[in-house]
């Protein structure tokens, strides 16, 4: 009965929160090494289609304007990379005010009709910081928006940025493939080290990190695309329950046999 009892405690205590690690985002990478400083085997990549780009913007960084939106629909859906807490939407929906104007690094090749090379960055002393939301089979989660990429064809990304989880002076530079949600429910895309292989400072071990794509489908002048919003969120795995249990059983024995050896010792 005791070891029931004592297992059901630590199940209690493994049962995971919810919530995901709060953290910063200071560069980001997708220059493939072209720019200096860059990660290689990074870049954004279009196969068998090209972006959407509207005719009132140019493929680059940077967020459309909200004021003109109500003119332009399509406009939301323009192509463009950022650093915020989501896309710019329609009146009355986000209108990209919360955080400062991202830029594009110098030597950044940029957009071609379906690839994309370069660094971006918010042009602010502080990295902004994630923001919570409700994230279907997880509970809640930290994330930030890096950009909407609109496109015929099939995305294939990968992205480094420079991730800051407490100290502002200490980043971890992270680097990883963009992956579906459902990647992320099968344990697919997952980062818990940095580009050198050091385990992130995770504050519990069962969060992990993961460029992950919301996509939906538009119809535009007759031409159907896909929108992939791309997040960075940090998330807890739920450990498995045999694994779970097995912990308990190990805390357990371990307990008895400390109580064993300091009975002994009186």
């Amino acid at each position: 009965m005791r070891i029931l009892v004592q297992c059901g405690l630590c199940m209690v205590a493994l049962a995971p929160t919810g919530l995901g690690q709060h953290f910063g985002v200071g560069i980001v990478d997708a220059s493939d090494g072209t720019v200096v400083g860059g990660v290689a085997g990074t870049g954004i990549n279009i196969a068998s289609g090209e972006f959407f780009q509207h005719p009132l913007e140019t493929p680059g960084i940077g967020e459309p304007n909200q004021a003109i939106m109500s003119l332009f629909p399509e406009l939301q859906y323009d192509t463009y990379l950022t650093v915020d807490s989501g896309p710019v939407e329609t009146v009355p929906g986000y209108d990209g005010s919360g955080y400062g104007q991202s830029n594009q690094f110098s030597g950044s090749p940029g957009f071609t009709a379906s690839t994309y090379r370069g660094v971006w960055a918010v042009s602010s002393l502080d990295p902004p910081e994630s923001v919570l939301v409700d994230k279907p089979g997880f509970g809640q989660a930290e994330q930030l928006f890096l950009g909407r990429l609109t496109y015929t064809g099939v995305l294939q990304a990968a992205i480094s940025v420079n991730l800051y989880q407490g100290a502002p002076d200490d980043p971890a530079l992270i680097v990883g493939d963009v992956v579906t949600p459902q990647d992320v429910a099968n344990g697919i895309g997952w980062i818990d080290s940095d580009i050198d292989g050091h385990l992130l400072d995770i504050f519990f071990t069962d969060y992990r990190y993961a460029f992950v794509q919301k996509n939906f489908n538009v119809d535009i002048d007759g031409t159907t695309y896909t929108v992939s919003d791309i997040y960075l969120q940090s998330l807890r795995v739920i450990p498995a329950p045999s694994s779970s249990i097995l912990g308990c059983i190990i805390m357990y024995w371990s307990s008895n046999r400390r109580r064993r050896l300091a009975n002994n010792r009186r």
